[in-house]
């Protein structure tokens, strides 16, 4: 919950888009090993935020919360310089503080620019640097890393991440374009400068992501797992839900396919349910297959489920620790890819879309497919 309070104006910019579109996250086994100093208290001082995080009632109790972990969350990196855990309060302190904020965050930016730029505990940091599109600060941050660390691994993560936050900020820009209310409540927490020189941001944001793709499959192809629009799908190892060993390169031959990520215990998945059904309906009969993979602990709840919820489709199976949702890279509930007859992903979806923007994908890369084959 206290992430809440630290990325206010970013968890807005995600509600504008997503709402609460995202079923769940992943959760990873971390290997027990015995605490140092600087993990017990970095744990102590986390915990001491998340509690107080249930005490805040308004923006003005959540502003003094921010006020008072700032100078906590800095004192623990300057009393563990290098540490992991000093590079992970100082990227929380980003979170607690506003781009171009004087005092703890710019002294945060600087020890995070001397120290850990060029460390291995940056990488953990990726995802969190980039979480809000409108902070500079943290962005250059990791621009630097793409630029300076010397483990090619790291500047790949560094560019993975990047990418995803500069398509966000694309599509930000264009929603906040058309919508005063919502770039007005932006605004409200995040400035009106800050917000007004992201809004002009758009093609540089559109260039750096144009760039980074080119080094994904350039400089750092094969060196970090990369799934994305353009890219060959990762192979597919499944079984159906009578046990049967089955694979998606031989279930998509020749046909547009459509694999989708869910289960039965996720919301956004299951409001997606009627949804697939008209556009399975509607491709009856065309070089199409949906495929539905669970990742239930059991197929038999995905079959329980299926006696009063119908799924007239491709049904599979890979359980919560399929090795396909690492090579997927899937962190969320529902994650939808579409792919067309060569194996190259096309469109992608987290979560649900009233829209329905991946129907309109598909038929339109059916109706292509179809046509190439009648020209033959």
């Amino acid at each position: 919950m206290h992430r809440q309070v630290m990325l206010g104006g970013l968890f807005l910019a995600a509600a504008i888009l997503t709402g609460s579109n995202v079923g769940a996250r992943q959760e990873k086994d971390k290997e027990a090993k015995p605490a140092s100093a600087a993990e017990k208290a970095f744990k102590a001082l986390t915990e001491s935020l998340d509690k107080d995080v249930e005490d805040v009632a308004s923006k003005e109790d959540a502003e003094k919360l921010r006020a008072k972990y700032r100078p906590k969350l800095l004192a623990h990196a300057e009393k563990f310089p290098g540490d992991d855990t000093a590079c992970q309060a100082l990227v929380m302190l980003l979170g607690l503080s506003l781009p171009g904020d004087k005092g703890e965050r710019k002294k945060a930016v600087e020890i995070l620019a001397k120290d850990f730029v060029k460390s291995p505990h940056i990488d953990s940091q990726f995802k969190n640097l980039t979480a809000n599109p409108l902070d500079e600060d943290a962005l250059d941050l990791v621009r630097t890393v793409i630029k300076e660390h010397p483990e090619k691994k790291s500047r790949a993560l560094a560019a993975k991440a990047l990418i995803k936050t500069d398509d966000f900020a694309v599509e930000l820009i264009d929603r906040l374009s058309k919508s005063d209310k919502n770039r007005a409540n932006i605004e409200a927490r995040m400035g009106k400068a800050v917000v007004k020189k992201f809004l002009g941001s758009k093609q540089k944001f559109q260039d750096e992501a144009k760039d980074l793709r080119e080094k994904m499959v350039g400089e750092f192809k094969g060196v970090v797992p990369y799934v994305a629009v353009g890219v060959a799908a990762p192979a597919l190892e499944a079984t159906t839900l009578k046990g049967e060993k089955v694979n998606l390169s031989e279930a998509a031959k020749g046909k547009i396919a459509i694999v989708d990520y869910w289960a039965t215990w996720c919301g956004p998945c299951k409001k997606m349910i009627p949804q697939t059904a008209k556009l399975v309906k509607k491709m009856a009969g065309k070089p199409f297959v949906f495929i539905s993979v669970s990742v239930d602990n059991e197929e038999s709840t995905v079959a329980d489920f299926h006696k009063d919820t119908p799924m007239p489709w491709t049904n599979w199976w890979i359980g919560p620790r399929g090795a396909a949702l690492q090579a997927w890279e899937v962190e969320a509930f529902p994650s939808v890819f579409l792919i067309d007859e060569k194996g190259v992903i096309r469109y992608t979806q987290v979560g649900f879309d009233e829209d329905d923007k991946l129907g309109e994908e598909a038929e339109k890369l059916v109706k292509a497919l179809e046509a190439e084959k009648k020209s033959k």
